[in-house]
């Protein structure tokens, strides 16, 4: 009996065993994923509907996968709605005739018709004729899907125009057939359409207007073709699902002009994708020239940039609001950083500037707070070997007095932002430019010195500085000819009384070497 016992512990042991040892390996080969992966199968798209490709998804990894070990993953498995193949107004794919009841306007040169308006038509798959009355149906009004039922919408290929806000507020819209005639995209075309989850835009369009998805809070991937010259103001914004951009040129992405920082998709916290490979450590390639305003604002998943020789200017919020963002390289060649264009990168451990770099713009690092300038106290080496100078980028927060090194040429912008202790500076002879904002909100400066070598002031330099009592200057003719960018870059609008060699301005005598007062 005890040898029966043993014999099939024995046995029960050595299956637990090999069991054991294939799911180890299983688990944790090299070769093989180390979750189980669940296969989902092909599904062809329909004319309305999207489908996949046969894809392995990881359930803990909240991954895909083209291959059953997991090797080689993948982000977009969909495969976009067909649309209508429409002949003689009747789609020869599905067989669904072409939406009735619609209201059309014949076109300006009476060559073709608009779609007005919905009318009377009360189809959820609308189905947009290709021709009415014996002409082709080209463009589709402004507003004239606004606030209908409808959750599929297939355009014609003789379409070249949708027209503002045209399927504006129809929140059950699920799906838009776009096809590659359409040319232009009017404003706030699908704003509020908060059922849509997909789009892919066609290269065909050049422009995206502003507002066009507004709030499209279902909204999750977007693919943007080479095509994009222009993004309008809020194109995006409010876009809160959005989860994935698709591109496959970086080149042209740097040079779409985003209007406003919610023009750029990645604004919304989603990920960029370049031919199915997510960007986190992002090389920008010889072929680009120049990095344009909000191109990578708000990318979230951003962790180093590489910018060549070849770039010589990175534009206004460039990349603003990248909050993992620890490295950057900026190769000799290089001449301008716009403003805020690394503003809010609160992760920001190590950055290149080189010699080449000529101009910062206001705010271009602020809130860097990571950033260590030990070196230079605060400030940063620019210039050349024949022409080297300092730029002071951010002063601490809480100095009570600060004096600027030698040979400092620039007070950056926000240099002594909202420095709320500070009643003390120095300011060496040789700084040329105070940039904007360099005082805002220095509450407790009560004087300042402006010395002889500065030509320019920016905008709200000295805004909400409201203990300053006296500005000191040594040469009135160099006063005279500052450029002031506003009323505030003055700091007399907050101190009120002028001092020229210590001695208090009343009675004002232009000098005959004066020949303009600027504004």
């Amino acid at each position: 009996m005890r040898i029966k016992t043993f014999r099939y512990s024995a046995l029960v042991f050595l299956i637990l065993s090999l069991f054991s040892t294939v799911f180890v390996f299983n688990a944790c080969s090299s070769d093989n994923h180390p979750h189980g992966l669940e296969k989902v199968k092909r599904k062809e798209p329909t004319c309305t509907e999207e489908g996949n490709i046969e894809y392995w998804f990881c359930e803990e990894c909240r991954k895909n996968f083209s291959d059953k070990k997991g090797k080689t993953e993948v982000t977009d498995v969909v495969l976009p709605a067909k649309g209508h193949t429409i002949e003689g107004n009747v789609c020869t794919v599905c067989g669904l005739k072409a939406s009735e009841k619609l209201k059309f306007v014949l076109s300006a040169d009476g060559k073709s018709y608009e779609v007005l308006g919905i009318g009377t038509c009360t189809d959820a798959d609308i189905l947009i004729p290709d021709t009415y009355r014996g002409l082709p149906v080209t463009a589709i009004c402004e507003y004239a899907f606004f606030d209908t039922i409808a959750k599929n919408i297939s355009i014609p290929h003789s379409v070249t125009s949708i027209g503002h806000a045209a399927f504006s507020y129809c929140t059950l819209l699920k799906s838009v057939t776009i096809p590659d005639s359409v040319t232009n995209i009017g404003e706030g075309a699908f704003r509020y359409c908060s059922s849509l989850t997909s789009l892919t835009i066609p290269s065909s369009v050049t422009s995206i207007g502003s507002g066009t998805f507004f709030q499209c809070n279902s909204l999750m991937r977007i693919k943007i073709p080479e095509s994009i010259r222009s993004i309008g103001t809020d194109a995006f914004n409010a876009c809160s699902s959005l989860e994935c951009v698709y591109i496959s040129d970086i080149s042209a992405w740097c040079s779409i002009k985003f209007e406003h920082f919610y023009s750029n998709p990645l604004s919304e916290s989603c990920n960029l994708y370049i031919d199915d490979k997510m960007v986190t450590d992002l090389i920008i390639p010889d072929s680009v020239n120049s990095i344009g305003d909000y191109a990578f604002c708000g990318y979230k998943s951003l962790k180093s940039i590489t910018i060549p020789g070849n770039v010589t200017s990175i534009g206004d919020d460039a990349f603003s609001d990248c909050d993992l963002l620890t490295d950057i390289i900026i190769s000799d060649g290089v001449t301008s950083i716009g403003d805020r264009a690394f503003s809010n990168c609160f992760s920001l451990t190590n950055i290149t500037i080189p010699d080449s770099i000529t101009s910062i713009g206001d705010d271009a690092f602020s809130d860097c707070t990571s950033i260590i300038y030990n070196k230079f106290d605060y400030a940063d080496y620019l210039g050349n070997d024949n022409n080297p100078y300092l730029v002071l980028t951010r002063a601490p927060d809480n100095i009570s007095s600060f004096e600027v090194l030698e040979n400092t040429k620039i007070l950056y912008g926000g240099a002594f932002r909202y420095c709320s202790s500070l009643t003390d500076i120095t300011i060496p002879d040789g700084v040329t430019n105070i940039g904007g904002y360099a005082f805002s909100g220095c509450t407790s400066l009560t004087s300042i010195t402006i010395p002889d070598s500065v030509t320019s002031i920016g905008v709200e330099a000295f805004f909400g500085c409201t203990l300053l009592t006296g500005v000191y200057i040594y040469n009135i003719s160099a006063w005279y000819s500052i450029k002031f960018e506003s009323y505030y870059s003055n700091p007399l609008a907050c101190a009120h009384k002028l001092y020229h060699n210590n001695q208090l301005v009343t009675d004002l005598i232009i000098p005959d070497s004066v020949t303009s007062i600027g504004e």
